[in-house]
C-alpha cells in the first residue's frame, strides 16, 4: 500500500540533510526497522509499505503477541553526532 506524509521541520536546518521515515515492526519473536530516505527539500513524501496486520492503526499501543508498529522520522546531522526523531501522521496516498 502507498502512504503519504507531510514532512515536519526539524529543530535545526543542518538536520535536514540526512532524514528518513523509520517504521518499526515488533512481534513476539522478531523486531525490525525499515527505512525510507527522504530527499532533501521535499515537504511531502510518498512511500510504499505492506503492513502484516490488516489495520496497523487499531490498538497501536497494545502489544500482546501480535505485531505492533510504530513510525517516526529520524533526522541526523552530517557527522552523526546529533539525532532527532519526530512522530507524524500516516495517511494513505490517493
Amino acid at each position: 500500500m502507498r502512504y503519504k506524509i507531510d514532512v515536519p521541520k526539524p529543530s535545526a536546518k543542518r538536520l535536514e540533510k540526512d532524514r528518513c521515515v523509520v517504521i518499526n515492526e515488533s512481534g513476539a519473536f522478531h523486531s525490525y526497522n525499515r527505512e525510507f530516505p527522504i530527499p532533501e527539500g521535499v515537504e511531502e513524501f510518498e512511500f510504499e509499505f505492506e503492513f502484516e496486520e490488516n489495520d496497523p492503526f487499531i490498538n497501536r499501543e497494545l502489544l500482546d503477541a501480535d505485531i505492533y508498529y510504530s513510525w517516526h522520522i529520524r533526522y541526523r546531522n552530517s557527522t552523526g553526532s546529533r539525532e532527532e526523531t519526530i512522530s507524524f501522521e500516516l495517511k494513505e496516498a490517493e
